[in-house]
C-alpha cells in the first residue's frame, strides 16, 4: 500500500513537471515549431512546406507533366509524355539536365546549358529543345553541342549585371512527336567575398598598416590573379591603392600612414569585379593617433598652388619649407605619395628646402589628388616629424590622333576606302588598346588596331553616304582620356555602274600599282625593240632623203631667183646658199649613219637565220 502511494506522488510530480501550469500556449513566431503549427500555418517557425503536387504551384522540380494541377496542362497535342515506336510500344522522351543540375550555384559569366534528350534509353539527335528562364529569356539547344556527341544539346548563355541574386528557375521544352518538360532550381550568386583583417586595431603616425586576406566566390572558390581597388578615407583625406590575389586568391599589403595624414577614424574599403560583372566589397575600421614625445616642424608648401590642375602626362613641381620655430630644418627625411600610395622622397635643394617633380601618369586616377608631404628627422633619440597636404586636381591627358589615310576629300559611291589613324601620348609613346571610331555623316566605323598605335578599318561608300558632307576621328584610351578631332570636309559623288567600274579600274589597279605598267610597258619596248627598230630606222632614212631632196630642190629655186630672175641681192644669196649647204651636209651625214645601222641590223638578222 505504501509503495503505491510514493508511486501515485512521483506520476503526479512528472506531470506537473511537463505541463507547468503557467505553461504559455504555442505562438507563431517563438522559434519553436509545436503545438498545431505546421510549415503552412506557420513557415517562420517550421520552415517552408517541401513542395508537393496539389499544393496550388508550381514549383520544386514539378512540371505540366507530372503535375498539370499545379502547372496547368501540357501545349495542345502533347498530352503525352511518350512517342511509339514501329511496334505501336510506347518509348518515352526524356530531357536530362547535365550542366547546371537542381541546386548548383551559379555566378555571372558563361553558362553553358546542356542537356541529354533520350527517346527510351537512346540518344536521339532529331528532338527540338529549348531552355527558358528569367536569367537569359528562351534559347533553342543545337545538337552535338561543342562536339559533345550525337543527342546531347546545348548552348551557352551570358548572365549579365541586371541579373540579381536570388534563386531562379531553368525549364527545358523537349518536342518531337509528343512533349516533354523538365525543370530545374539553381541559386544565382554574384557575389565576390572578402576575408580581410588588419594586424592592429590602432595606429600612429608613422606606423605601417598590415592588411592579409583573401577573395573568394561562392562554396570558397577563389578569385585567382585578380585585382581589388583598396581605399583609405579620413575626413577630407581619401587615397587609393589596387591589389592583386594571388594563385590561391590571397593578397596582402600595407600603408605607411605619413604625418601629414588626419589623426581619427579611419574607413578601409574593398572593391573588386572580374571580368564578368561579378563583384563585392568589404570594410574594416581603424583609428590613427599621433604617438606621443614627437615634436612637430612646420611644413609649407611653395608649388604647387592648392586647387591647381594638371593633366595627365603633365609634370607637377613639388617644392615645400620645413621649419621648426621659424628656422630650416636641413637633413629631414621628406617624401610625398604619388596618386597610386608609392612613396617619393624630396631632394633638399637649399637648407630647409626640398623639391620633387612628379610626371602624372597617363592611368593615375582622375580628380581631386590630396599631395600630402611629411617631413621627419630623428636626432639623440628624438623624433621630430611635421605635414601637410594640399588639394590638386587630375584632368584627362591630352592625346595626339592623327589621321594618315584617305588623305583625298572626294569620295564616289562603290568606293571602298581604308581609314588608318595613329594615337600618340604627348611624349610620342604609342597608344594600344583605345577605342578609335570613325564618323561619315551618320555611320560609324570602329577602327582595330593593326599595330602598336596604329588602326586601320575599310569603309564602303554607297548611295546613303551622298549626304554626308564630314568626316570626323574621335578616340579614347583604356584609362578615360580621350579627343575628338575637327571634322574634315569630305564629298561623295553619286555615280553610274560603268563609270564605276571605270573609276574602280583607275584607283584600285593603275594607281596601286603604277610601278608595274611602267615596269611592262619598259619591258615591252625591250622585247619588241628588234621588230620596230627596223621600220624606225627606214622611215628615219625615207624622211632623211626626201627632205634631202626639198634642200636641193630650194637651193635651184635661190639660184634661179638671182641669176635669172634678180629677185634677190647678193647678201641674200650667199645668206641662204650657205644655210642650204650646211643643212644638206648635216642631212647626208645622217643619211650615212642610217645607212650603216640598216646594214648592221641587216647583218645581224642574216646571222640569227643562220643560227
Amino acid at each position: 500500500m505504501r509503495r503505491l502511494f510514493f508511486a501515485c506522488l512521483f506520476m503526479l510530480a512528472l506531470l506537473a513537471a511537463m505541463f507547468p501550469a503557467n505553461a504559455a500556449p504555442p505562438v507563431c513566431g517563438d522559434g519553436s515549431c509545436t503545438g498545431p503549427e505546421t510549415c503552412s500555418s506557420c513557415p517562420g517557425d517550421c520552415g517552408a512546406c517541401t513542395p508537393t503536387c496539389g499544393d496550388g504551384s508550381c514549383n520544386g522540380a514539378e512540371t505540366c507533366s507530372s503535375c498539370p494541377g499545379d502547372c496547368g496542362a501540357c501545349p495542345p497535342g502533347t498530352t503525352s509524355t511518350t512517342t511509339e515506336n514501329e511496334d505501336n510500344a510506347q518509348v518515352p522522351i526524356k530531357a536530362v539536365f547535365k550542366n547546371p543540375k537542381g541546386g548548383d550555384t551559379i555566378k555571372r559569366g558563361i553558362l553553358p546549358i546542356v542537356v541529354q534528350g533520350f527517346e527510351g534509353n537512346n540518344l536521339n539527335p532529331g528532338i527540338q529543345i529549348t531552355a527558358e528562364s528569367d536569367i537569359f529569356g528562351t534559347i533553342s539547344l543545337v545538337n552535338n553541342f561543342e562536339n559533345r556527341g550525337s543527342g546531347i544539346y546545348g548552348a551557352n548563355v551570358v548572365i549579365g549585371k541586371d541579373i540579381g541574386k536570388g534563386q531562379y528557375a531553368i525549364i527545358v521544352k523537349a518536342k518531337k512527336a509528343t512533349y516533354d518538360e523538365e525543370r530545374i532550381l539553381i541559386t544565382f550568386d554574384p557575389t565576390i567575398y572578402f576575408n580581410a583583417s588588419l594586424d592592429k586595431k590602432e595606429y600612429f603616425k608613422g606606423e605601417r598598416v598590415n592588411i592579409i586576406g583573401s577573395m573568394a566566390y561562392f562554396g570558397q572558390q577563389p578569385l585567382r590573379n585578380s585585382t581589388a581597388e583598396i581605399s583609405f578615407s579620413a575626413k577630407d583625406f581619401s587615397l587609393n591603392k589596387t591589389i592583386r590575389s594571388d594563385n590561391d586568391g590571397g593578397f596582402s599589403d600595407s600603408y605607411l600612414i605619413s604625418f601629414a595624414e588626419p589623426e581619427g577614424d579611419w574607413a578601409i574599403k574593398f572593391l573588386a569585379e572580374d571580368e564578368a560583372g561579378n563583384e563585392g566589397s568589404a570594410d574594416l575600421l581603424t583609428n590613427v593617433s599621433t604617438p606621443k614625445g614627437v615634436a612637430f616642424y612646420t611644413v609649407t608648401f611653395l608649388s604647387p598652388l592648392e586647387n591647381a590642375e594638371f593633366k595627365r602626362g603633365n609634370p607637377v613641381p613639388i617644392t615645400v619649407e620645413i621649419k621648426e620655430e621659424g628656422k630650416p630644418v636641413k637633413n629631414a627625411t621628406v617624401d610625398f605619395r604619388n596618386p597610386t600610395a608609392e612613396i617619393i622622397t624630396l631632394q633638399e635643394i637649399t637648407p630647409g628646402t626640398y623639391t620633387a617633380e612628379y610626371k602624372i601618369d597617363v592611368n593615375d586616377p582622375l580628380g581631386p589628388w590630396y599631395i600630402a608631404v611629411q617631413a621627419v628627422k630623428t636626432k639623440e633619440g628624438v623624433t621630430r616629424a611635421g605635414g601637410t597636404k594640399i588639394p590638386v586636381t587630375i584632368r584627362t591627358a591630352s592625346l595626339n590622333l592623327a589621321l594618315i589615310k584617305p588623305r583625298t576629300a572626294d569620295f564616289f559611291t562603290g568606293l571602298q576606302t581604308e581609314i588608318i589613324a595613329e594615337l600618340r601620348y604627348p611624349d610620342g609613346t604609342r597608344v594600344e588598346k583605345a577605342d578609335i571610331f570613325a564618323n561619315i555623316g551618320d555611320e560609324t566605323v570602329r577602327l582595330e588596331e593593326i599595330e602598336s598605335g596604329t588602326y586601320s578599318s575599310f569603309y564602303l561608300f554607297t548611295e546613303k553616304d551622298v549626304a554626308a558632307t564630314y568626316l570626323q576621328l574621335n578616340a579614347s584610351d583604356i584609362y578615360g582620356n580621350s579627343i575628338a578631332l575637327a571634322p574634315k570636309a569630305i564629298g561623295v559623288e553619286k555615280i553610274g555602274e560603268r563609270e564605276l567600274k571605270l573609276r574602280l579600274f583607275y584607283y584600285n589597279v593603275i594607281v596601286r600599282y603604277w610601278y608595274l605598267f611602267v615596269s611592262g610597258i619598259m619591258l615591252f619596248i625591250i622585247i619588241t625593240s628588234p621588230f620596230w627598230y627596223y621600220i624606225h630606222l627606214k622611215r628615219s632614212l625615207k624622211k632623211t632623203e626626201q627632205e634631202e631632196k626639198r634642200i636641193i630642190y630650194m637651193e635651184e629655186e635661190t639660184q634661179r631667183k638671182y641669176f635669172k630672175q634678180h629677185s634677190i641681192t647678193v647678201e641674200d644669196y650667199n645668206k641662204l646658199m650657205l644655210k642650204y649647204r650646211e643643212r644638206l651636209s648635216d642631212l647626208k651625214e645622217k643619211e650615212l649613219r642610217l645607212r650603216n645601222r640598216l646594214a648592221s641590223f641587216a647583218k645581224k638578222k642574216i646571222k640569227r637565220i643562220k643560227k
